[in-house]
């Protein structure tokens, strides 16, 4: 019986899994910090929620206290208009997120994100 030696990766192969770990590292780059935006703006939004007078709140002192939190937070290129949802069930005022982000990886190739958050 002859041995047989392992001959390992062929360079086609190599080349197959660089290109793999190069399309999940740029995924990765691209897509990570809209995920912790949406964390940062849904902790932003449950602190407005949380408040203890929000029911008393016009829709304008509700996306004033929004805007002064994102201020500080440094992000205020954030769109509050379209992207607010406000919504008054049995008197109590609710304020939620609602919008999307789209992505440009690579050649003609785009994600759309879409983030949504509403408290209970």
């Amino acid at each position: 019986m002859l041995a047989r030696y392992q001959q390992g990766l062929s360079p086609l192969g190599v080349l197959l899994v660089v290109l793999l770990f190069a399309f999940f590292l740029v995924s990765g780059l691209k897509l990570v910090p809209h995920y912790l935006d949406f964390s940062q703006l849904k902790t932003i939004y449950q602190n407005v929620n949380d408040q203890p007078n929000i029911d008393n709140m016009s829709p304008q002192d509700v996306q004033s206290a929004i805007s002064k939190a994102l201020t500080i937070n440094s992000m205020g290129d954030f769109n509050i208009k379209d992207s607010t949802v406000i919504s008054r069930e049995s008197g109590h005022l609710r304020v939620g997120l609602d919008y999307e982000v789209r992505e440009h990886l690579f050649a003609n190739i785009n994600v759309v994100l879409t983030f949504e958050f509403m408290p209970e």
